[in-house]
């Protein structure tokens, strides 16, 4: 649905940006992560770079 539609839409986009998919609300990648990490009980250390 959504998130197709969205990448197919993306590839005919000039320019990049930050773009919120599906529900309209903007989420940070970080808490998203920490969020996965807590719910699966997995051990994974937040990288970035």
């Amino acid at each position: 649905g959504d998130l197709v539609r969205a990448n197919v839409m993306a590839l005919d986009f000039e320019r990049s940006d930050v773009f919120n998919i599906g529900t309209g609300v903007e989420t940070d990648v970080n808490a998203l992560f920490r969020l996965l990490r807590k719910h699966t009980g997995s051990e994974a250390e937040e990288a970035h770079g």
